[in-house]
């Protein structure tokens, strides 16, 4: 099966190496050792820096090359998963907009029913998928909440009063908050590049810190290096100039 037409999350160990040997050959020098771990989509969907280094790869150019691969991927889906949920919402909220004070079809039910079985997917990719300040928690509350209400207005579509006009409200919100994550998804990259750099950096302070104080163990453990000693003492004086001798 094509790794294109099925969720990352749900890829084999042979589909995730055959997409880490597609990233060149600084990746691919890896995939042995990362299938030998059983390295598949969940797990590479989540990986982090500490991840790596415990799966072998230490070099802090590849570790970079390689989350940074991860993390276009997580973008890929999350914005793959909210153009969905933004194109069938504002299709609904269309097809509605024209009639709002008609009863709801039976193709308006399908349509209710396709874009809430779209939202849950992008609810569960935000879910593992959390950007900090952001505001990207209060919008999948919101559509959680949106989806509730087009699907309960729908069902009890005899009782309401206005049943269409409820559910393309709901529909052009849920559209509205889709739209908002992709922009999101989009604009946060250069943002997450700079924490990226920092996180670069300060690792490698602490390797360095790592490894001096590592030499310095090593020295001290085989005498190499004195104990701290006080002031040097003064240089000697100079000798005396040598006696003169006359001759006569």
């Amino acid at each position: 099966m094509p790794m294109t037409s099925i969720n990352v999350a749900e890829w084999s160990v042979e589909q995730v190496a055959d997409w880490l040997s597609g990233l060149g050959p600084t990746v691919a020098r890896y995939v042995p050792a990362l299938r030998e771990r059983g390295l598949d989509g969940a797990k590479l969907l989540t990986l982090r820096c500490d991840d790596l280094e415990y799966l072998g790869v230490h070099v802090i150019g590849h570790q970079e090359l390689l989350l940074e691969a991860v993390e276009h991927l997580r973008n890929f889906c999350v914005a793959r998963l909210a153009l969905r949920v933004s194109v069938l919402a504002t299709g609904l909220a269309r097809s509605l907009a024209a009639h709002c004070d008609a009863r709801l079809e039976t193709q308006t039910l399908a349509d209710v029913a396709s874009t809430v079985h779209a939202v849950k997917p992008l609810v569960c990719w935000l879910d593992r998928w959390s950007l900090c300040g952001s505001g990207l928690s209060e919008r999948k509350a919101a559509l959680l909440k949106l989806s509730l209400e087009a699907a309960t207005c729908a069902q009890r579509d005899r009782f309401a009063e206005q049943p269409a006009r409820a559910v393309a409200a709901a529909a052009a919100a849920t559209a509205a908050t889709a739209d908002y994550i992709i922009q999101v998804v989009h604009y946060m990259r250069p943002v997450r590049g700079a924490a990226r750099a920092g996180r670069r950096r300060r690792r490698r302070r602490h390797r360095r810190h790592r490894r001096l104080h590592h030499t310095g163990s090593t020295l001290h453990a085989t005498g190499s290096r004195s104990s701290p000693r006080g002031p040097s003492p003064p240089p000697p004086p100079p000798p005396p100039p040598p006696p003169t001798t006359s001759y006569r």
